[in-house]
């Protein structure tokens, strides 16, 4: 009899575990665990990118893999064409490694596997960069690797723009493009025309995300341009179009 309750019990445990491994696989594995434990404890990107509590190497300290993009998600189109609006007024909440994903993506993700975006670019240049202001630091979000690289830690969010609610709100993204990657012209103006529509598709998509997702945005040109090339170590030939501030409401 006993050696009867032993092997249900076993049995019971194998297929209790069996069906959390399962769940955990489709959810995204061990990325989604790390998620769940940052929701839970609380903790910030850089306890990422800086662990506290390990003598070895665990993970490249510069970058993050972010999560993959739920794709499944969101509102009719039609509903948060309606409701979108820029608001300025943000709680100093943050957002989810989840909810980051979420909105990098639906920003200037990939989205096929020839490499074109969620973003169309003109002649598909993908020339912009979107550099991501945080209380923690600033990250680069790298579209390939799904995943965002550390340029700098510390709070630079005042230096994102002229506007007082950037230094609080949680996150600012920040989008740069390459001018040299429209070679196919010499004139600036003209490169700097295509850039700030292209600019647009991307501030476009993160001000529809974020009404379909519960969370408020305003795209920004007030901008000290000069100041923060300089903090985001850009090359000459980048040049910063435009901000978009994203937040929950306060």
């Amino acid at each position: 009899m006993k050696v009867t309750l032993i092997a249900i019990s076993l049995l019971f445990n194998f297929i209790a575990l069996s069906l959390f491994g399962f769940f955990i696989y489709q959810k995204g594995g061990i990325a989604y665990l790390n998620e769940k434990i940052i929701q839970t404890r609380g903790l910030t990107l850089s306890s990422w990118f800086n662990p506290p509590h390990t003598s070895e190497k665990t993970r490249d300290s510069k970058t993050l893999k972010l999560l993959s993009p739920e794709t499944d998600k969101g509102r009719p189109l039609m509903k948060v064409l309606n409701e979108r609006q820029s608001e300025r007024k943000f709680s100093d909440k943050v957002l989810s490694l989840q909810e980051l994903s979420n909105l990098l993506w639906a920003a200037d993700g990939i989205t096929r596997k020839d490499g074109r975006r969620t973003a169309p670019s003109f002649r598909n240049v993908q020339e912009f960069d979107i550099y991501n202001i945080m209380q923690d630091g600033i990250y680069l979000y790298e579209q390939k690797s799904n995943q965002l690289t550390l340029i700098g830690e510390g709070d630079y969010r005042k230096n994102a723009g002229l506007d007082a609610y950037v230094a609080t709100a949680p996150v600012n993204l920040i989008y740069v493009a390459d001018l040299s990657k429209i070679n196919w012209t010499t004139d600036e103006t003209a490169k700097m025309l295509i850039a700030s529509l292209d600019a647009g598709f991307i501030a476009q998509n993160v001000a529809l995300f974020c009404t379909s997702e519960g969370l408020i945005s305003v795209p920004r040109h007030s901008i000290d341009k000069d100041s923060l090339s300089k903090v985001l170590k850009l090359r000459p030939e980048q040049r910063i179009i435009l901000g978009t501030t994203v937040g929950y409401p306060k």
